[in-house]
């Protein structure tokens, strides 16, 4: 069972109110539902899912990816993370595949802000829950420098939890997939269950629904280039003259009145040359923000 489709099975208003305060309505769900035989594990785990549940509101949203767009998100790389937070990691998220997993053996990864912190979950195929916790003021910083927050208890977490809990890749591909969503000429396209498309920079959500699935996949009118066989030109130097093909990136400029603001640009995949010795075979260049 998927994370989104535990949470709204598990986790139904029916009579439980929210207040709008998602750590006390966590607590007054746990009260409202708890059982003398629980353990205190296991409510931590109904209150933490609660908290995450309860942070969206009445509707609770999941953006399901297809392959194309996992694909696209994890061929396009970040070095930085941008100076200011993208604008759906404003407000909670989820994020699924489709099908099967996401990369690796992620299957969910959803996100809250609470007190200036960002907290990921993310769940993986093999069923487990675990969480990352960082400040939402990056300031540029590279990713790789980033401090994840959190507290290790070696008698009761799994061996595995250092390691979950420090792992870059999940808010890179996070970040990646937030940009691309507000960026222009995003290859993206969002449909909701109304059938109603729109740009993914541009997404509604669809009124009066207790649970909105919004499918991200590449536009269908995007079309590639063939890839031609390496020129034969040669230079001076014994190089002949190859084709490459670089990778789609995400270009950050500036734009507005005297250039006072900024905004993403998406940068499709596109046809190079270089001069390669004979032999070489066809480069791949990955570009990334600096």
């Amino acid at each position: 069972m998927k994370y989104s489709e535990y949470i709204h099975k598990n986790h139904q208003f029916d009579d439980f109110k929210l207040t709008g305060d998602p750590v006390k309505d966590a607590d007054r769900y746990v009260e409202f539902l708890k059982e003398p035989s629980w353990s205190d594990e296991y409510i931590n785990i109904i209150r933490n899912t609660a908290m995450f549940r309860f942070s969206f509101g009445e509707t609770f949203s999941v953006y399901t990816l297809t392959d194309g767009v996992v694909g696209r998100i994890m061929h396009t790389r970040i070095e930085n993370a941008p100076k200011k937070l993208p604008v759906l990691m404003k407000n909670s998220f989820l994020i699924e595949a489709r099908q099967d997993t996401l990369f690796d053996n992620m299957q969910s990864i959803g996100g809250l802000i609470l007190n200036n912190e960002i907290y990921l979950i993310f769940t993986t195929d093999n069923g487990n829950l675990y969480s990352q916790t960082f400040s939402k003021i990056f300031d540029g910083i590279k990713i790789s420098d980033i401090n994840m927050m959190y507290n290790y208890n070696k008698n009761n977490d799994p061996p595995d939890t250092i390691y979950m809990k420090e792992r870059k890749d999940i808010l890179s591909f996070v970040l990646v997939f937030s940009l691309m969503m507000e960026a222009k000429r995003t290859p993206f396209v969002v449909e909701s269950k109304s059938n109603k498309k729109h740009g993914g920079n541009k997404s509604k959500r669809k009124e009066n629904k207790d649970w909105i699935e919004r499918r991200v996949y590449i536009d269908r009118n995007i079309r590639y280039k063939n890839r031609k066989a390496g020129g034969l030109t040669l230079d001076k130097n014994g190089k002949y003259l190859k084709d490459t093909s670089v990778h789609g990136f995400l270009r950050e400029q500036r734009c507005g009145k005297e250039l006072s603001e900024s905004e993403w640009i998406y940068i499709d995949d596109y046809d190079s040359t270089r001069w390669a010795n004979k032999g070489d075979t066809r480069i791949i260049v990955d570009m990334h923000d600096k």
